[in-house]
Protein backbone atom coordinates (compact mmCIF):
# COMPACT_ATOMS: atom_id res chain seq x y z
CA UNK A 1 0.00 0.00 0.00
CA UNK A 2 2.69 2.64 1.01
CA UNK A 3 4.52 1.46 -2.25
CA UNK A 4 1.65 2.62 -4.22
CA UNK A 5 1.28 5.78 -2.33
CA UNK A 6 4.39 6.75 -3.23
CA UNK A 7 4.28 6.52 -6.96
CA UNK A 8 1.51 8.78 -6.80
CA UNK A 9 3.51 11.12 -5.15
CA UNK A 10 6.21 10.26 -7.55
CA UNK A 11 4.34 11.37 -10.24
CA UNK A 12 3.18 14.49 -8.55
CA UNK A 13 4.28 17.65 -10.07
CA UNK A 14 6.45 19.02 -7.35
CA UNK A 15 9.09 21.05 -9.23
CA UNK A 16 12.41 20.64 -7.71
CA UNK A 17 14.62 24.15 -8.74
CA UNK A 18 16.04 23.41 -11.50
CA UNK A 19 12.42 22.59 -13.05
CA UNK A 20 11.94 18.50 -12.85
CA UNK A 21 9.76 16.48 -10.83
CA UNK A 22 11.23 15.26 -7.22
CA UNK A 23 13.55 12.45 -7.64
CA UNK A 24 12.62 11.41 -4.27
CA UNK A 25 10.17 8.80 -5.40
CA UNK A 26 12.60 7.23 -7.87
CA UNK A 27 13.54 4.08 -6.71
CA UNK A 28 9.81 2.62 -5.80
CA UNK A 29 9.21 -0.94 -6.94
CA UNK A 30 6.77 -0.43 -9.47
CA UNK A 31 6.83 -4.26 -10.91
CA UNK A 32 5.23 -5.01 -7.18
CA UNK A 33 2.85 -2.47 -7.44
CA UNK A 34 1.40 -3.92 -11.44
CA UNK A 35 1.56 -7.19 -10.31
CA UNK A 36 -1.32 -6.46 -8.05
CA UNK A 37 -4.59 -6.11 -9.84
CA UNK A 38 -6.78 -4.42 -6.75
CA UNK A 39 -3.63 -2.13 -6.28
CA UNK A 40 -3.27 -1.29 -10.14
CA UNK A 41 -7.28 -0.43 -10.04
CA UNK A 42 -7.27 1.72 -6.79
CA UNK A 43 -4.37 3.82 -7.83
CA UNK A 44 -5.87 4.39 -11.03
CA UNK A 45 -7.37 7.00 -10.67
CA UNK A 46 -3.69 8.96 -9.40
CA UNK A 47 -2.19 7.89 -12.14
CA UNK A 48 -5.28 9.51 -14.68
CA UNK A 49 -4.55 12.84 -12.70
CA UNK A 50 -1.30 13.02 -12.73
CA UNK A 51 0.28 11.30 -15.51
CA UNK A 52 -1.01 14.10 -18.26
CA UNK A 53 0.94 16.73 -17.03
CA UNK A 54 4.54 14.85 -17.75
CA UNK A 55 2.79 13.50 -21.33
CA UNK A 56 1.97 17.57 -22.34
CA UNK A 57 5.71 18.03 -21.41
CA UNK A 58 7.07 14.91 -23.11
CA UNK A 59 8.30 14.31 -19.49
CA UNK A 60 10.83 16.96 -20.16
CA UNK A 61 10.96 17.32 -16.67
CA UNK A 62 11.68 13.28 -15.39
CA UNK A 63 14.73 12.04 -14.41
CA UNK A 64 15.59 8.85 -16.51
CA UNK A 65 13.88 6.48 -13.82
CA UNK A 66 10.88 8.02 -14.14
CA UNK A 67 10.80 7.79 -17.48
CA UNK A 68 11.36 3.90 -17.97
CA UNK A 69 8.68 4.27 -14.91
CA UNK A 70 6.11 5.69 -16.78
CA UNK A 71 6.79 3.37 -19.81
CA UNK A 72 6.33 0.55 -18.18
CA UNK A 73 3.44 1.29 -16.55
CA UNK A 74 2.20 2.84 -19.36
CA UNK A 75 2.90 -0.58 -21.72
CA UNK A 76 1.54 -2.87 -18.69
CA UNK A 77 -1.90 -0.62 -18.85
CA UNK A 78 -2.07 -0.42 -22.68
CA UNK A 79 -2.07 -4.69 -22.93
CA UNK A 80 -3.54 -5.38 -19.43
CA UNK A 81 -6.11 -2.78 -18.47
CA UNK A 82 -7.84 -1.34 -21.73
CA UNK A 83 -10.66 0.44 -19.70
CA UNK A 84 -7.50 2.42 -17.45
CA UNK A 85 -5.34 3.25 -20.64
CA UNK A 86 -8.60 4.31 -22.79
CA UNK A 87 -9.64 6.64 -20.50
CA UNK A 88 -5.91 7.79 -19.74
CA UNK A 89 -5.79 8.35 -23.50
CA UNK A 90 -9.20 10.51 -23.05
CA UNK A 91 -7.72 12.68 -20.20
CA UNK A 92 -4.80 12.97 -21.31
CA UNK A 93 -5.78 14.75 -25.34
CA UNK A 94 -9.41 16.15 -23.94
CA UNK A 95 -8.98 18.00 -27.15
CA UNK A 96 -7.60 15.70 -29.52
CA UNK A 97 -4.42 18.35 -30.15
CA UNK A 98 -1.60 15.46 -29.12
CA UNK A 99 -2.81 12.43 -30.77
CA UNK A 100 -1.41 12.84 -34.02
CA UNK A 101 2.41 13.66 -32.18
CA UNK A 102 1.91 10.54 -30.10
CA UNK A 103 0.21 7.98 -32.36
CA UNK A 104 3.39 5.90 -33.39
CA UNK A 105 4.52 5.52 -29.79
CA UNK A 106 0.31 4.90 -28.55
CA UNK A 107 0.30 2.76 -31.33
CA UNK A 108 3.53 0.59 -30.23
CA UNK A 109 2.14 0.96 -26.75
CA UNK A 110 -1.35 -0.93 -27.84
CA UNK A 111 1.06 -3.10 -30.33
Amino acid sequence: MKSIILVCLMLVTVYAKDDLYTTKYDDIDVDEILANKRLTMFYSDCLLKLVPDALNNECRRCSQKQKDATEKVLRHLAKNYRDIWNALIAEFDKEGKHRAQYKKYIDELEA
